[in-house]
């Protein structure tokens, strides 16, 4: 289910955590990217996020689950470590864990898990991006320098994990088990 700022279209949330220290370890925070929920470094902490996004037609009112809290922001002239934010939730109720492939006829459903691994080359991935839907992968490279597009502007990221995609679906539009791997682990 796509969340996202209130100014942007939509996104994906990448999980639902707690922080490692007072206050942050007493409330619920939504992790997704700094593009998605601080509006490429517009936000403020403070400033609404919706559940569906906007594009999806979440409306303030009905859809409201919380607001930013703070995020890293993206640099154009030195290099990033990630692309992140968190959204404090003022109900976790009202948050939807679940992710989403439309890619089949039939939308499917999938919980987010709560385990990690540690990442490796060949190891088998899936990812739930809002524009890339569901699909696999296999890891390439740990600890690599790539540019990324963000918000339409290319910027520098070192420490990367990168992964090649590989077809998610048979004909059946069924799948093949995988590890689901957390790119990046924050303690801030």
């Amino acid at each position: 289910m796509s969340l996202g700022h209130a100014n942007i279209t939509a996104g994906t949330l990448g999980c639902l955590c707690h922080g490692n220290r007072p206050p942050r370890d007493r409330y619920t925070l939504a992790l997704s990217n700094n593009h998605v929920l601080a509006d490429s470094n517009r936000g403020e902490p403070g400033d609404p996020v919706l559940q569906l996004g906007p594009r999806d037609h979440g409306q303030y009112s009905a859809d409201l689950i919380g607001s930013l809290e703070r995020f890293v922001p993206i640099h154009g002239s030195k290099p990033n470590w990630v692309d992140c934010a968190t959204a404090r939730v003022g109900d976790p109720r009202d948050v939807d864990r679940l992710i989403a492939d439309f890619g089949c006829s039939t939308p499917r459903y999938f919980n987010a898990t709560e385990h990690t691994a540690t990442a490796r080359i060949g190891m088998a991935v899936r990812n739930s991006g809002f524009a890339t839907g569901l699909t696999d992968g296999i890891v390439d490279a740990v600890g690599a320098i790539e540019r990324v597009k963000v918000s339409g502007v290319m910027r520098l990221f070192v420490d990367q994990i990168v992964r090649r995609a590989k077809a998610l679906r048979s004909s059946g539009c069924e799948s093949r088990p995988a590890t689901i791997v957390p790119a990046v682990m924050l303690s801030w």
